[in-house]
């Protein structure tokens, strides 16, 4: 096994690992009950407009993220990122990260923007390490349907 973290664009063989450390990300898990599976990433991969990256070592995924490149308005959107608990403290987030805003440069974007809930400290400290500023203010809403 490779001692490298490397980061690349998912495949079908990832969708699994990917639901199972997305699933168990407390900082994406907004609603109980919301389960990342097969459908999610498959919608995702097969789409121009989205893009999924992992982050791991050969065949042994540890991390990820979603995102959308809305090039009408040259914005990118991070929707998901998540890391393997066992590999925190690594800067596994923030190659992602940074591998992200280079495709996104790429397509000719000219911001990245994302939401963290107020009460993810460890995410909102990692978005200011990395020069995200926060801007406005969204109040989500909600209703048990």
């Amino acid at each position: 096994m490779s001692t490298k973290i490397i980061v690349r664009k998912a495949t079908k063989k990832d969708i699994f690992s990917l639901a199972k450390i997305f699933n168990s990300s407390r900082g994406i898990q907004d609603f109980k009950g919301h389960r990342y599976n097969a459908g999610f990433f498959n919608a995702r991969l097969s789409s121009k407009r989205d893009c999924v990256l992992v982050a791991g070592y050969d065949a042994q995924i540890i991390g990820g993220l979603n995102a959308e490149f809305e090039d009408a308005t040259k914005i990118t959107f991070l929707d998901n990122i998540a890391v393997d608990k066992k590999h925190w403290k690594k800067g596994v987030g923030g190659m992602l990260l940074r591998h992200l805003e280079t495709m996104a440069k790429k397509r000719g974007h000219k911001r990245l923007l994302l939401q963290v809930f107020t009460w993810n400290r460890k995410m909102n400290a990692i978005m200011r390490r990395y020069r995200y500023r926060p801007f406005g203010k969204v109040i989500f809403y909600s209703k048990k349907l």
